[in-house]
């Protein structure tokens, strides 16, 4: 499996909100639509602070 950027990774999930795909109706919908906005929060996280954690870990990637 190929590495797949924080960018696109980000971009991927915000496509998916923005599009408002939903896997289920309901309540298991807006889980699901939770769970993803929980994700997307994580990963813009990890891409701010890419580089302190690059860094903390002795520059591996």
């Amino acid at each position: 499996m190929s590495k797949v950027s924080l960018k696109s990774q980000v971009a991927a999930i915000e496509t998916f909100l923005r599009l408002n795909v939903r896997i289920d109706a309901g309540s298991r919908g807006t889980l699901h639509r939770e769970h993803m906005q929980a994700a997307l929060d994580s990963l813009k996280w990890l891409e701010r602070n890419e580089e302190k954690i690059k860094a903390a870990l002795g520059g591996r990637s």
